[in-house]
């Protein structure tokens, strides 16, 4: 019993990491800052909940457009939505339910933060689109651990931009290769310290 426990625990953390909930039931204000994975496309979260309020949140995306469904199936709350994309990353609009909303972006040390103004999110299903074009970012590597095992799996320290290019420091083993994982919207013209496998 412990160790089920012990694992919904940390997939809740996990989730609710990627979503970056944030509640504040007493004020009505709910805070999502969805930081998934790059290269997934297709996300869907169910039941995100507070109060009254049991919000659906799907995402949708594409080269140049990000499309967020929130579907409100309880009461108003009010919402801060403020999801991240890749460095590189040139935010060309946002529309809510078709109309054009002001926004600004945060630079972050390894991606952008779109920041949308506080809004009251209403009972129904209201969509976000965001334009943008770029981006580029290494994916984190999934490394499957074995108890009693030493990790020697590829480590991502750390990932900036610097200028035109993107500075990624790795950290493994001695004269081990490893096979990372690279998004990027436009084509890789150069690469220093590693080489193309597969594109």
């Amino acid at each position: 019993a412990l160790q089920c426990w012990s694992e919904t625990m940390i997939l809740q953390a996990a989730i609710e990491g990627m979503l970056g909930l944030k509640t504040d039931a007493m004020n009505n204000n709910l805070t999502l800052a969805p930081r998934f994975p790059w290269d997934w496309n297709r996300v869907q979260v169910s039941n995100i909940r507070m109060n009254l309020t049991l919000v659906d949140l799907k995402i949708e995306k594409s080269l140049q457009e990000t499309s967020y469904f929130l579907t409100n199936k309880g009461k108003p709350v009010n919402l801060s939505f403020n999801p991240a994309f890749p460095l590189f990353t040139e935010i060309q609009s946002v529309e809510m339910n078709g109309k054009s909303i002001p926004y600004t972006v945060k630079p972050l040390s390894e991606s952008i933060e779109l920041i949308i103004n506080e809004f009251e999110l209403q009972s129904g299903e209201n969509k976000l689109v965001v334009k943008h074009q770029g981006g580029k970012s290494l994916l984190s590597p999934v490394i499957q651990a074995i108890p009693g095992q030493e990790n020697t799996g590829v480590k991502v320290i750390s990932q900036k931009a610097d200028g035109v290019r993107l500075r990624v420091i790795l950290n493994g083993k001695p004269d081990k290769s490893y096979m990372v994982h690279y998004y990027s919207v436009d084509p890789i013209k150069i690469i220093v310290g590693g080489r193309i496998i597969r594109r």
